[in-house]
């Protein structure tokens, strides 16, 4: 269950302006413009930080077992791997009146929130992983068209400014989601706020932020020739990616897996590990459950904050130099997670 990444996305295929007639779509937008198209992600991200906190202790607390939720915990990976390019693809083929990226922002708001809604409310342990993995592919659904609507509305000059709203309410979205979650431990409140925080958030941004109507978008194609499918295409990018790219896939793959792991079973590791609790009920569970979620707000507080020093690092050493050193922090970090045995140690850790 990865936070939300601000990469464009590569199967959104950005509408040329001479598929705009009245070319008002690239006419540089105010702040307030560009922060209303970054609004949703507060949503997405609040509601990815709401499964984060407490999808893995609703699922020990109906049965699974570590190795049980390490398989259904593939739901957030598996879905984004398969759904963002589909979704994406299909995006970029949509004609509708409304828009290319909007519908899908909908629909995908729409089933999230449905997603959320049952998720406390399940009664088996079947129940809840189908859920997760409905919640998952939801998430996707609004994620990949979202990221390429920038490139869709906004002035190339603006792009960088429309990335960093997107980066502040990323961050915004995850340190309120935890911080509530560590106020209020009622799983129902919680997902109930989520569905509602999706819903508002991406509604002000589906409605504040008009899509062109591109003249000719119902057929997209080069000349005489059609444009490939979604599946010749993605296979084609890949296949085409340089060596630095393959390079990168391939480092972020292992860093990503220690991530994965973080994800998995922090929530779970804090009530049994930190607090000593023995079963899913009782004080010491529920109070561990509360204390993970402080240390995730902890933890994207800090990152949000050091992102502002990453570039002057970078610069003053080099991105290697600095992508290693992360590298080698994250790794002790994990490593600790033996030997320490306070909440305070915990959360310095995380952090």
């Amino acid at each position: 269950m990865p936070p939300v990444t601000l990469a464009p996305a590569s199967q959104g295929t950005p509408i040329v302006p001479d598929h705009f007639p009245d070319g008002e779509a690239w006419k540089k937008k105010s702040l307030l413009q560009l922060f209303n198209i970054s609004v949703g992600f507060l949503g997405i991200q609040f509601a990815w930080a709401i499964q984060m906190g407490q999808m893995s202790p609703i699922l020990e607390k109906l049965g699974s077992n570590p190795q049980l939720l390490g398989l259904i915990s593939c739901a957030g990976p598996v879905t984004g791997v398969l759904v963002q390019p589909i979704v994406g693809a299909l995006s970029d083929r949509c004609g509708l009146s409304l828009g290319r990226r909007r519908p899908f922002l909908l629909l995908g708001a729409l089933l999230t929130a449905a997603a959320l809604i049952l998720m406390p409310n399940s009664s088996t342990l079947l129940m809840a992983a189908v859920l997760l993995w409905v919640l998952d592919a939801s998430i996707n659904i609004t994620q990949g068209p979202y990221r390429a609507i920038v490139p869709d509305v906004v002035h190339k000059t603006q792009q960088a400014t429309a990335y960093s709203l997107m980066s502040l309410t990323i961050g915004l979205g995850s340190v309120a989601a935890f911080l509530i979650a560590f106020v209020i431990p009622s799983l129902h409140t919680l997902f109930y706020l989520g569905a509602s925080a999706m819903l508002l958030a991406m509604f002000w941004t589906v409605f504040t932020t008009p899509e062109p109507k591109p003249a000719a978008i119902a057929d997209q194609t080069h000349g005489d020739q059609p444009q490939d499918n979604f599946i010749t295409a993605t296979v084609k990018s890949i296949a085409s990616m340089p060596l630095e790219g393959l390079k990168l896939c391939v480092a972020h793959s292992f860093s990503w897996f220690g991530l994965a792991c973080l994800f998995t079973f922090f929530s779970v590791y804090v009530p049994h590990h930190i607090f000593g609790a023995v079963g899913t009920e009782g004080k010491a569970y529920a109070d561990g459950v509360q204390w993970a979620s402080l240390c995730y707000a902890a933890l994207n507080l800090v990152c949000f904050a050091f992102s502002a020093f990453i570039g002057k690092l970078c610069n003053a050493t080099s991105k290697k130099a600095v992508h290693s050193f992360g590298l080698l922090c994250m790794a002790g970090a994990f490593l600790s997670m033996f030997f320490i045995h306070t909440p305070v140690q915990v959360m310095v850790a995380l952090g």
